[in-house]
């Protein structure tokens, strides 16, 4: 009789144990099943109308799984002309994109054609015509093919100093036209079709277009216009 109670209650147990665990398994899968419904993204919302095709494949992904980094970095390799891309979640359902695009800031002229780039030298566009609102900068050595690929960024000394050139130069009054890098360690900017300005890239910039400003005050004073004015060494030299 005891023994006959005792297996009772342990069956009792063995049973509610596996209701039990019929019941957790049958919540687990409701839960699952709504987790995913309400947080699944269903809306992106971005500051670029046009860049709206570039997200769908975010559309069904889990919220509050997703990896925004790793996203913004994937769409930013795949869109170089894109300068940031910020990833913010709006819970339970929504995604805002907001997008800078990179400008345009100067064209590097190599071989036969026309490499548009950003300030930072970063390769946005390979064009094969000039684009007349852009500074050119033409270069001496023939980039190869890695070098001169979209996204990549053009780390040339020579390069980087002429954009440095033209970004700061407005800060001294240099109406930049073109630039010209014709061997190392220097670069020469038009300022006009017939006044040149040659630089040694070993020297500050600030202190180069400083010095650069202040010729070209103390020349206007006295009424000269010159046409070359040399800073490669550590004497200006002025060629009227």
């Amino acid at each position: 009789m005891h023994k006959t109670f005792q297996d009772n209650s342990s069956l009792k147990k063995f049973t509610l144990k596996k209701f039990l665990l019929l019941v957790s398994l049958i919540l687990s899968f409701i839960f699952g099943i709504v987790f995913q419904s309400v947080f699944q993204i269903t809306h992106i919302n971005t500051n670029l109308k046009d860049a709206k095709t570039k997200f769908q494949y975010l559309l069904g992904k889990n919220i509050v799984f997703l990896a925004t980094e790793k996203e913004e970095k994937l769409l930013q390799k795949s869109n170089p002309s894109w300068e940031t891309v910020s990833i913010t979640k709006k819970f339970p359902n929504t995604l805002q994109v907001s997008i800078s695009k990179e400008q345009a800031f100067a064209q590097i002229q190599n071989k036969n054609r026309y490499l548009i780039v950003n300030r930072h030298g970063k390769i946005l566009a390979l064009k094969h015509s000039v684009d007349k609102k852009l500074i050119s900068i033409s270069y001496f050595q023939t980039l190869r093919d890695y070098e001169s690929k979209v996204n990549n960024t053009l780390t040339h000394k020579e390069i980087q100093y002429a954009l440095k050139s033209i970004e700061l130069g407005k800060n001294y009054s240099l109406k930049i036209k073109k630039i010209t890098i014709n061997k190392p360690q220097t670069i020469t900017l038009y300022l006009s079709e017939d006044f040149l300005a040659i630089l040694n890239v070993q020297k500050p910039i600030a202190k180069n277009l400083f010095i650069l400003q202040n010729i070209i005050k103390s020349l206007e004073i006295k009424g000269i216009k010159p046409k070359i004015i040399n800073l490669e060494f550590d004497k200006p030299t002025i060629t009227l």
